[in-house]
């Protein structure tokens, strides 16, 4: 579990530079122009890599947690401000959610938005499959914005249990195509949702597809 938890917090740094570095290079040529804007870019890396970290440190806890590891928390991070949402089952869960994420070094403060009332069993993930799910969209998403082709597209990548679903629009099917291509290369990647679209086409019906 441990080499899991450390793997993650690797890939998230490693993911959320390369989605910086694209993002800063996106529509101008490289070299001195990039310059001025250097400082704050890297420091709005180094809060976002800081969240990152953050975020997945509550997660940890929340897996080494028997009471809370449960549970089916989304736990996002801003600026040190750790936000909870959910439903959980009672006061005690929820109040035990908000002990733990407070208990986490560097945590500021604790935003509990958790709600009580019944979890769908049919949907309800574990701390550890809901790790790895957003593993497997940092990378995805990560693999888009390292390709020339798919960097600039705002596709949404999501994945439940190890199935991904991608959802939003392209400009041509060749697109479409590369976007694809990129998405089932990626380690880990075994079942694909396609609810892309093209521009000028019909609205696609969801397929899953190996």
């Amino acid at each position: 579990m441990i080499r899991r938890l450390l793997a993650l917090v690797i890939l998230l740094a490693a993911g959320a530079a390369g989605l910086y570095y694209w993002k800063a290079t996106t529509g101008r040529g490289p070299g001195l122009p990039h310059l001025p804007n250097m400082p704050h870019q890297v420091s709005e890396l180094k809060t976002d890599l800081r969240d990152a970290g953050l975020t997945t440190a509550v997660r940890s806890a929340f897996a080494l947690n028997k009471e809370v590891s449960r549970l089916d928390v989304s736990v996002d991070t801003d600026g040190g401000t750790v936000t909870l949402t959910g439903a959980v089952p009672d006061e005690a869960s929820r109040a035990e959610a908000e002990r733990v994420a407070k208990a986490v070094p560097d945590v500021k403060s604790v935003v509990n938005r958790l709600t009580i009332g019944p979890s769908d069993a049919a949907t309800n993930r574990s701390v550890l499959e809901r790790l790895d799910d957003e593993k497997l969209e940092l990378q995805v998403k990560a693999a888009l914005s390292l390709n020339r082709d798919t960097r600039d597209l705002k596709l949404d990548v999501k994945a439940f249990r190890g199935a991904l679903n991608l959802a939003g629009t392209v400009a041509s099917p060749a697109q479409k195509k590369a976007v694809l291509e990129v998405v089932r290369a990626t380690p880990g990647v075994s079942v694909v949702t396609d609810a892309i679209g093209v521009v000028g086409h019909d609205a696609p019906s969801p397929h899953t597809a190996p």
